[in-house]
């Protein structure tokens, strides 16, 4: 379970957008967002479901998995891309 932060598709595109609230709460290239404020990250509940939910300013908690170790991560959602 869980979403893992790669790269795009594309060539050039980063896992992570320099300025992005990604950026400012530390997340890397490679780490797994378990949860998302308490709720866990599934097939059936995506990340892209359970965001959503929130707005951007929100503060919300991730729970994530930087190599073995776990990780709590406190953050505000930033705008939304279209």
């Amino acid at each position: 379970y869980g979403a893992w932060i790669v790269r795009g598709d594309q060539p050039g595109e980063a896992a992570i957008f320099p300025g992005s609230a990604a950026e400012k709460a530390g997340l890397k290239e490679g780490d797994i967002i378990l949860d998302f404020n308490g709720e866990k990250i599934t097939v059936e509940n995506n990340l892209a479901k359970i965001i959503m939910k929130y707005n951007p300013g929100d503060q919300v908690i991730l729970k994530i998995l930087r190599g073995v170790q776990e990780k709590t991560v406190i953050t505000n959602l930033g705008e939304r891309s279209e």
